[in-house]
């Protein structure tokens, strides 16, 4: 247990991706005081409470062994049934052992099972050189051959089985995110809000993920997010690097107009033509007049647009921009709006939040700018320390203003958040939330080595 655990395997054996990978189990040991019973009976006592007086019936780790029942279930061929009826003891009978892939036994190799004898302090099981179950002092020197269980997260990502082209382990993103997290403090940080999201923080995280051919980076793995369905869960939500050019929020040739339903400027291409990877027309200009919006190169792909959900985005807005982004985050999930306007929306692609912006500070001021409006993110040195600020251009937000039908909130290039009306021409980056099946297959985040994802 110690050399697997603590000792040299884990510390030696065991790199830094294979040990993010595993799971800490609770591992049953209870045992058994003879070999002469079948797999099934094997099961039931591992996992019952029979230990020698005194001993635990269960333990915590990452490492263990094997079970005698896991040996035995795993016989195969036309021989499963008879063995499968066969005391483990007697599974060099039969043809047991031949048609079994864990019986690795040889002159070397005499491996270690899990259970110990429920009759004698010093017994435990093991296979022996003829293949059969069988107990003996534990200070015997057989073979330990490592045994863990795979995170839920865990899929397999390339190879056959075979062993000239086994399998390859991937993480989802999400995964591997989370587990990031326990370790860089730097990159990643809990929000403290209600919904506690893990997000990307500082003027320049390694959050870089390529997605549509681009790249995107990762705002924060979010948690209760809704589908279009209602349905809630953590889900990764990607804004792209830079923006697909400058546009008005709304002009549809009525100035007070915030809703984002009707949104012809943006919200309309954004889930037409350039979800679609095609052109389209885009009302734009004095009175509405329309322009050709053309994504045929930069619109998401067939692959992009299968990897992202089709979310239930909120859309509760605020009168004012001395805020701090906890407030935002609250009113931004609330429900006023302008008379008249929806509190949500269902869609595949919108803007980045206020709070995003908020809560996307790090460094050395990450808790002094929390504490501040987002008003003031210009004069606090919060905005050289937020990788969402653009120095060269404004950007438009997702949230309105609920006191005036023609007011929306933006992220000026200075650093402060405003809300004006949605006429001008300014930044606009798509964001989209992953599947949350996406997997990470390689990469390490950074702008040269970004995230692989598929």
């Amino acid at each position: 247990k110690t050399y697997l655990n603590t000792g040299a395997y884990w510390t030696s054996s065991l790199n830094n991706t294979a040990k993010a990978q595993i799971s800490n189990i609770t591992w049953n040991l209870g045992g058994h005081n003879t070999s002469e019973i079948t797999s099934s009976t094997f099961y039931t006592a591992e996992r019952g409470t029979t230990v020698y007086s005194g001993n635990p019936t269960t333990w915590k780790g990452y490492v263990g062994l094997m079970y005698p029942s896991d040996y035995g279930y795993a016989v195969g061929g036309n021989v499963r049934n008879t063995c499968l009826s066969t005391n483990l003891s007697s599974y060099n009978t039969n043809n047991c052992y031949t048609n079994d892939w864990l019986n690795i036994v040889s002159p070397q190799k005499w491996p270690w099972t899990m259970t110990s004898a429920s009759n004698h302090y010093f017994h435990a099981l093991y296979i022996r050189d003829t293949a059969n179950i069988n107990i003996g002092d534990m200070d015997a020197v057989l073979s330990t051959v490592p045994t863990v269980y795979l995170k839920e997260n865990i899929y397999v990502t390339g190879g056959t089985g075979t062993t000239d082209n086994p399998y390859t382990l991937g993480d989802t993103l999400i995964g591997y995110i989370s587990d990031l997290a326990k370790t860089d403090t730097t990159n990643l940080a809990y929000d403290g809000t209600v919904d506690n999201n893990l997000r990307y923080i500082g003027a320049s995280p390694n959050n870089y993920v390529q997605f549509n051919g681009e790249l995107w980076r990762i705002i924060g793995l979010m948690n209760n997010v809704p589908d279009s369905a209602g349905s809630k869960a953590s889900r990764i939500k990607l804004i792209r690097a830079e923006s697909i050019g400058t546009y008005t929020w709304n002009n549809l040739g009525v100035y007070e107009t915030n809703d984002w339903t009707h949104s012809g400027s943006i919200s309309v291409p954004l889930n037409g033509a350039y979800l679609n990877r095609t052109s389209g027309t885009c009302p734009s200009g004095p009175n509405g007049a329309t322009i050709i919006c053309d994504f045929s190169n930069i619109g998401l792909t067939t692959t992009a647009k299968a990897q992202i959900s089709n979310i239930t985005w909120n859309l509760g807005g605020h009168d004012t921009t001395s805020s701090l982004a906890s407030t935002f985050y609250t009113v931004e999930r609330g429900t006023r709006v302008y008379s008249g306007r929806p509190t949500t929306w269902k869609g595949y692609v919108g803007l980045m939040y206020p709070s995003d912006y908020g809560y996307a500070v790090g460094g050395s001021v990450r808790n002094a700018c929390l504490s501040s409006n987002l008003i003031d993110y210009n004069v606090k040195n919060c905005h050289i320390n937020d990788w969402l600020w653009l120095s060269n251009d404004s950007q438009w937000c997702l949230t309105p203003n609920f006191k005036f039908a023609g007011l929306v909130y933006r992220v000026y290039s200075s650093g402060s958040i405003s809300d004006p009306n949605p006429l001008p021409a300014i930044a606009v980056r798509p964001v989209v939330y992953l599947n949350t099946n996406v997997l990470k297959i390689k990469g390490k985040g950074t702008s040269t080595n970004p995230y692989i994802i598929e």
